[in-house]
């Protein structure tokens, strides 16, 4: 019943606006002015300038190896504990076995 209603009262509204048909928009061809854009770019230059010589070469000489007399695993252990990788544990400690797992 209210759909009815409320279609009863859009076609009322429309037969009171006292136009015909919908108006169509007007086209603004006629009323626009051409637009003339102007080069206003500056000239881009295609070349780099020359770089600049920069003289601080000089000559190095490589380091000089000191030849090693460990073994490899022997060079690996020391390298291990001068970085501080090798932590001493004691597995008879126990650690945490008697807690429980979380």
């Amino acid at each position: 019943m209210a759909l009815l209603a409320s279609a009863a009262g859009t076609l009322a509204l429309a037969a009171c606006s006292g136009k015909d048909e919908a108006e169509a928009p007007t086209s603004n061809v006629g009323n626009m002015a051409p637009i003339e854009a102007e080069n206003t770019a500056a000239p881009v230059a295609n070349e780099a300038p020359p770089a600049t010589v920069i003289d601080n070469a000089t000559a190095t000489t490589p380091a000089e190896t000191v030849p090693s007399d460990l073994t490899s695993d022997e060079q690996t252990q020391d390298d291990a504990d001068a970085t501080g990788m090798t932590a001493r544990v004691s597995r008879d400690e126990g650690g945490n076995e008697a807690q429980p797992a979380e």
